[in-house]
Parts: structure tokens; sequence; C-alpha cells
């Protein structure tokens, strides 16, 4: 509904995937029920999110599944594929060391204006600086993305009343209790 009303009552679809983990076993037994329900929803969509752990670990064979996969899905949708990376696309089992390789050859999302939506998408990578399933987002990459956005403001000052949204893997910033939806709602 908050996207009907900021399109100005066109109406706009974001299919959000998370956590495909390509390169797993249970993802390919599930590919085919996958990729069978997108066909039938993707048509509607206007943009695709993908958040995160596209890759179960960064090796080239499961890169290239994923690829497949990203080609297949826009075939099925036309929709532009927003993305960003997760503590699995960098790291072995999430956790053992780093590798960019692979995820430096998916296209990520850093900033991106739908003007018929009327939305900013903004990506960051919760990966790069957190460890294990805690992500962190570092002081140089909040300087970067807001020299970005700060650009297209100045660039075209309308785009500043644009909704925007965050893609993010990992949540980002500690939090001592579990968030409450009611405090999270009476904001937006």
């Amino acid at each position: 509904e908050l996207l009907r009303r900021q399109a100005d009552g066109r109406g706009s679809t974001i299919l959000h995937l998370s956590d495909l983990h390509f390169g797993r076993k249970d993802t390919a037994a599930n590919l085919g029920m996958l990729q069978t329900q997108l066909a039938r929803v993707g048509r509607d969509v206007d943009r695709i999110a993908i958040t995160g752990d596209f890759l179960d670990n960064p090796r080239d064979i499961d890169l290239v599944q994923f690829q497949a996969f990203r080609s297949t899905l826009r075939a099925m949708t036309k929709a532009q594929l927003l993305a960003v990376p997760g503590n699995h696309d960098m790291r072995y089992l999430g956790n053992i060391g780093r590798s960019f390789e692979q995820v430096a050859q998916v296209p990520v999302t850093r900033v991106t204006v739908d003007d018929e939506m009327r939305v900013i998408f903004v990506g960051f990578n919760s990966a790069l600086e957190g460890d294990f399933a805690k992500g962190r987002i570092g002081v140089r990459q909040l300087t970067e993305l807001g020299a970005e956005l700060n650009a297209e403001f100045a660039a075209r000052p309308e785009v500043e009343s644009y909704l925007r949204v965050v893609l993010v893997h990992h949540h980002p910033f500690p939090y001592t209790h579990a968030p409450e939806a009611k405090g999270l709602v009476s904001r937006i």
C-alpha cells in the first residue's frame, strides 16, 4: 500500500528473495518449485530484491548456478534486479576467510533511483565488516553511499522526496531487546 501511494496509485510490486544459498543440495532440490512459483507471479513484478546469501560458499561452481538462475529470472519477469551480498557470498560457511572474487561478479546495488515508483533503493553490504551472522555497516560505507545520495539530490532535487528503501542482509545495528512492530509501524 505504501508503494502504491508513493507511485501515485499506479501500484508497484517488489519481489524480495533472500538466502537462496546456491551450491547447497536442498537449493538444487527446490529450484524447480521456486522457478515455477516465480514464473506464476513474476510477470506482475516491477523490481526483484535479493538481499544476500545468493551462494552457500564463494566458489565458482556456486556462482555459475546463481548466474543461471538470475538469467532465468530476468527472462521470466523482465523486472530489474537489485542485489546486496550476505556473509555466505563473501566467506566460506559464512564465517571463514574472505573471498570477494565471486561476489564482485554479481552486480551489487548501491544507489538506484526508480522514477516510476518514486523510490530510492540503497544497498548496504552488512557482511563487509560484520562477522558471523552479525551485520555491520562502517563509517566508510555510510560516507560513500551518503555522497552518492547527495549527488542524486543535487542533480535532481525532486528525488529527495522519494521513499527510501534500504536493502541489507543482516541487521547492521546492535539492539538489546526484540524490536517491537508497534514502534516501527507508528514511524512509517
